[in-house]
C-alpha cells in the first residue's frame, strides 16, 4: 500500500545580491511523484499563488518585485498531499540606479 508522503524540508534561499532571481530547493520525500510550490508575500500565506507544480526539486523565480516573498513546498503522490513544509524567505531589494 502506497503511504501518504511526508513534508519535504524546504532548504533556505539564498538571494545576497537581493534581485529578483533565485533559486528554490527542497529535499526529495520517498514515494512523492510531484511537488507544489507556493508563495505569497505575507508569511500566514493568506493570498498565496502557486509557482510550480512538477516532480522536480527545485525552480527558478525570476522578475520578484521588491519585498519579502515566502516559500512552502508540499508532496503529493496518488494517496494525497503531505503537510505543507516550513516556510523559507527571499528578501528583494532592487537599488535604484541613477
Amino acid at each position: 500500500m502506497v503511504a501518504l508522503p511526508a513534508a519535504p524540508t524546504l532548504n533556505a534561499i539564498s538571494n545576497g545580491d537581493g534581485d529578483g532571481n533565485f533559486t528554490v530547493t527542497w529535499g526529495a520525500v520517498t514515494g512523492a511523484t510531484s511537488y507544489v510550490l507556493e508563495e505569497d508575500d505575507n508569511n500566514t500565506f493568506t493570498s498565496p499563488t502557486q509557482v510550480y507544480s512538477g516532480a522536480a526539486t527545485t525552480t527558478n523565480i525570476s522578475g520578484k518585485a521588491t519585498g519579502p516573498w515566502y516559500y512552502r513546498v508540499k508532496a503529493v503522490n496518488c494517496r494525497g498531499s503531505s503537510p505543507w513544509s516550513g516556510t523559507q524567505s527571499a528578501n528583494v531589494c532592487r537599488l535604484r540606479r541613477r
